[in-house]
């Protein structure tokens, strides 16, 4: 999902010699991996994220006004074969990513930092060769509300996490009677059974 600007952003991107950078947060099966754009450690909010300077980057963002997933790709390369085996033994796919976007002052230091994208890896293609590549698509929230639920309105399906709720208990009889709206004539009549 991609999120605007905040003022307080906007205000530090306008003082004088200042730089934007890219920080992105991984939330991985081994742990919690943290890497900007720039060089070096960063200290953002208390973490520390790690610079890989021009092997990274992030595709343009784009913003819609619907409810369809929007994707974002980040890349990194350069990775040696052991580093590229160690990230293709990660399950990384499903697994929560956040890019942030952080304005440096003259001094080095991070001035202000905001969410500009938070979702799911999706897809995790990888390219071996003399440069190895891992290209991480990360979707937005939507992409889910595409994904069918494993929960159905059955009785079944509703006692597997209340049992001793029988709130569908009447569903499959009720599914199959019929309903005359507005009609003198009257349904089939209804016995509860417990």
């Amino acid at each position: 999902m991609i999120v605007g600007l905040d003022p307080e952003v906007m205000a530090a991107l306008n003082q004088p010699h200042v730089s934007a950078l890219y920080a992105l947060k991984l939330d991985l099966v081994s742990g919690i991996s943290r890497i900007h754009s720039g060089l070096g450690e960063l200290v953002i909010g208390g973490e520390t994220y790690y610079g890989v300077g021009s092997m990274g980057a992030v595709s343009p963002q784009k913003e819609q006004l619907s409810t369809s997933p929007t994707k974002l790709n980040v890349s990194l390369s350069g990775l040696d074969d052991s580093m590229l085996a160690e990230v293709m033994r990660e399950r990384i796919v499903d697994r929560m990513a956040w890019l942030y976007l952080v304005v440096i002052g003259p001094a080095e230091v991070p001035l202000k930092a905001c969410l500009q994208f938070k979702g799911r890896i999706a897809q995790t293609p990888v390219k071996a060769g003399k440069t190895n590549t891992i290209q991480l698509t990360i979707s937005n929230i939507f992409e889910d509300w595409q994904k069918g639920m494993n929960m159905r309105n059955t009785d079944e399906s509703h006692r597997r996490l209340y049992h001793n709720d029988r709130f569908f208990c009447y569903q499959n009889e009720m599914a199959d009677r019929s309903i005359y709206w507005g009609s003198k004539k009257d349904a089939p009549g209804f016995v509860y059974k417990d």
